[in-house]
């Protein structure tokens, strides 16, 4: 059902209180993003229970119904705050947000200010996975966030990993959809200057980058390492696609 026309208006026009954003801009956010089969929720899951004290998740708001995720039905409070249109409405009246977008005309996404503030009371990291495009408005808003942007170590790695999303038969037309999106990602994450490119190749060793990231550790070695690996993963990808279209 797609959402009142007003209300998608209203979301595209939000800006969020100057003073609010003061209030939490030292708070540090480390922000996952990643193309489909990088290992990206997989990493942020071990960061999460290897310093369970350090770190929060970041819970955002939505106007979807809660769905089955792996066989489990999606929990108010756990993996987003589920919420009416009506209730977004005065949210976005009451400047309650970060930043919100709406999604297929049928939900709106948004992150509270909220929650960031809780992280800050409980001297957290707020993490969060987020596309590149969400990344942007809170590096545009001055917010201290730090974009770690996941890769498989290459294209065949990476085909296995789709592989064994579909069972080893995925239908071409969704591949090809996989496969332009990966590129758009990646060309986005090496034009911008403010994300952090991290290999997933060993788990444990990824998961040690990102947490250096997020305290602020040097990890220039990894980081020469990443580019080339993101250079040519996206240069594989452009001449398997020429192949196929």
């Amino acid at each position: 059902m797609e959402l009142d026309k007003r209300l998608v208006q209203k979301v595209a026009s939000y800006t969020p209180s100057r003073q609010a954003l003061e209030q939490i801009k030292q708070v540090p956010l480390l922000f996952t993003v990643g193309i489909t089969a990088a290992g990206k929720d997989t990493l942020l899951n071990h960061l999460l229970q290897k310093y369970p004290g350090e770190y929060m998740t970041l819970v955002s708001h939505t106007t979807r119904a809660p769905r089955a995720n792996h066989g489990v039905m999606e929990r108010d409070g756990v993996e987003y705050h589920f919420v009416d249109p009506a209730a977004i409405d005065r949210l976005l009246d009451d400047q309650a947000f970060i930043e919100a977008q709406v999604i297929h005309n049928t939900s709106v996404y948004a992150s509270s200010i909220a929650e960031v503030q809780k992280a800050q009371q409980q001297h957290r990291i707020l993490v969060s996975d987020i596309d590149v495009q969400g990344i942007d408005v809170y590096v545009r808003l001055g917010l201290n966030v730090k974009p770690v942007f996941i890769l498989p170590p290459s294209y065949d790695v990476w085909m296995e990993r789709l592989m064994q999303r579909y069972e080893g038969q995925p239908h071409q037309h969704d591949l090809v959809l996989r496969m332009q999106s990966a590129v758009r990602e990646i060309d986005h994450a090496l034009a911008a200057d403010h994300f952090y490119i991290v290999v997933n190749d060993d788990l444990d060793d990824a998961v040690e980058v990102v947490n250096d990231i997020a305290h602020g550790e040097p990890v220039d070695p990894h980081y020469h390492k990443a580019m080339a690996v993101a250079e040519q993963l996206v240069n594989r990808i452009r001449e398997e696609l020429a192949k196929m279209v």
